[in-house]
């Protein structure tokens, strides 16, 4: 597999898009934001638990495109998504 070090455009906008809704979240919580801060951080972590679902399907699809140690890095790909699970369970 070929490897291209350029990041396209779209998805440098995307994925710096992504952070917005961290950062506003997480300074809504941090700051007592009077209207909803009960709100904030659970937005803040249900965000949070769908992005690393997310990143877990990005390793998963990556693994398939390997020829060895698959069963490595599929076992790997579920550790965001447990772990995210965990973090909701625990609230």
């Amino acid at each position: 597999m070929q490897h291209n070090d350029t990041i396209p455009t779209a998805a440098r906008w995307l994925g710096y898009g992504g952070l917005v809704p961290f950062a506003g979240l997480a300074g809504s919580y941090l700051a007592g934001a009077p209207l909803f801060p009960g709100f904030a951080l659970q937005a803040f972590l249900v965000y949070s638990a769908t992005i690393l679902a997310f990143v877990g399907g990005v390793r998963w699809g990556a693994a398939l495109c390997r020829q060895d140690g698959i069963a490595r890095e599929l076992g790997l790909a579920v550790v965001p998504s447990l772990w995210a699970a965990g973090a909701l369970l625990r609230r």
